[in-house]
């Protein structure tokens, strides 16, 4: 009986002859939420799962102010 020391499980793998289920995926590009207020695009909070609105919406008086709203996402 022999021995072997693997330094990796990818070592591991390739002399059991499994594949690699990892891929090289290319980072997924976030999809553009859109305000359901307003329409306008909205930003995601850096560190959070909450996307925030930047646009501004018609108030009584006919001036604008900012359209607060905001979602919680995966």
């Amino acid at each position: 009986m022999s021995y072997q020391t693997f330094k990796s499980f990818a070592d591991v793998q390739k002399a059991l002859g499994f594949k690699s289920k990892i891929k090289n995926e290319k980072p997924k590009e976030e999809k553009v939420i859109k305000c359901r207020i307003c329409g306008a695009p909205m930003k995601r909070v850096p560190g959070t799962n909450i996307v925030a609105c930047s646009g501004e919406i018609k108030n009584k008086e006919g001036g604008t102010e900012p359209c607060k709203n905001f979602i919680l996402v995966e």
